[in-house]
């Protein structure tokens, strides 16, 4: 297989010496474009994997993390499915097989797109999957634009990822509809800017009808009366006050 052996990243700061496309294995999800993969061979010093934190390229997919908009949880639900998918396809076939099997690749054309986000910590990809080694390759970042999860964010041309044409052809369908982002309410989110106010256990209670449910619900502003009793780097630990 062409992509066996090639390496999408590297500790090398020569970029020469590795290919910028290779199998992967899904890590986690983050949100609608973006995902965390981890490559065999990419290690650090005590040999574990390093992470790589990829942001989609071609694509911008609405925030549906710390600030929620109109069908951002439902492309992050649908980025999620689908490489979560596509791994455990791949961890069948490898438990059945005895040998590796990939159903997820990274590309990128780092003289045109570019290597890694402003920030410098995010790698920058196209990303592609299958749901199985017999099933046919799909481009997860022109999904998005077809579905209408993102509008095209695809300017340049490229000869490694030539892909430009049917990213532009994707997004006017959409736009002529007026799917999604394209101007399409997202029945799910909540438009009115109120803000609810909640113990915790009245979030766990009642978690599916406050709509931050797995179904995709969005867009509720909650204010939380809770105790802080314990902080660990960004996360808190909170008790209910009764």
């Amino acid at each position: 297989n062409s992509l066996e052996g090639k390496r999408f990243a590297s500790t090398s700061e020569d970029s020469s010496s590795y290919d910028h496309y290779g199998y992967v294995t899904l890590r986690s999800c983050t949100d609608g474009d973006t995902a965390n993969f981890v490559q065999e061979g990419y290690v650090d010093e005590s040999n574990r994997p390093i992470t790589i934190k990829t942001r989609f390229l071609g694509v911008n997919t609405p925030e549906s993390t710390a600030k929620v908009e109109p069908w951002g949880k439902k492309a992050s639900l649908f980025t999620k499915h689908i490489l979560e998918e596509a791994q455990a396809k791949a961890d069948e076939e490898t438990a059945a097989k005895g040998s590796p099997v990939y159903n997820i690749a990274l590309i990128t054309d780092p003289a045109v797109m570019g290597e890694k986000d402003s920030s410098g910590n995010r790698w920058l990809a196209f990303v592609w999957y299958r749901l199985g080694s017999n099933a046919k390759w799909r481009n997860l970042n022109l999904e998005l634009v077809e579905q209408a999860y993102s509008r095209n964010q695809l300017f340049l041309d490229s000869k490694i990822c030539d892909y430009r044409a049917s990213f532009e052809k994707a997004e006017n369908f959409c736009k002529s509809c007026g799917y999604k982002v394209h101007g399409e309410k997202d029945k799910d989110y909540d438009y009115t800017a109120k803000v609810y106010e909640y113990s915790i256990w009245g979030i766990q209670k009642h978690y599916d009808e406050i709509g931050i449910s797995d179904e995709g619900g969005s867009g509720v502003q909650l204010v939380v009366t809770a105790l802080v009793v314990g902080i660990q780097g960004d996360n808190l630990y909170l008790r209910d006050v009764l």
